[in-house]
């Protein structure tokens, strides 16, 4: 049997367990980054591209740092 985790972009965001527990994940960023590569082609986004997406105007080192820390986990 496969166990899969769920993924609901529309309405409320949400990311299940395969048991359909919860996920909470409290940073805007960190779903956003979740939504972008779930509507991939393929699932793949490059880091270049999503810190583009999401920190476009700020300087590049700042979008690295800003990108590593969303995408950390703890």
């Amino acid at each position: 049997m496969e166990s899969r985790f769920a993924l609901r972009l529309l309405g409320p965001f949400g990311l299940f367990r395969p048991d359909g527990s919860r996920i909470e994940i409290t940073s805007r960023k960190s779903v956003a980054i979740l939504a972008m590569l779930a509507t991939a082609p393929n699932g793949l986004r490059s880091r270049s591209w999503i810190r583009s997406m999401l920190w476009g105007n700020a300087a590049r080192a700042r979008r690295r740092r800003a990108c590593a820390r969303s995408c950390r986990t703890s």
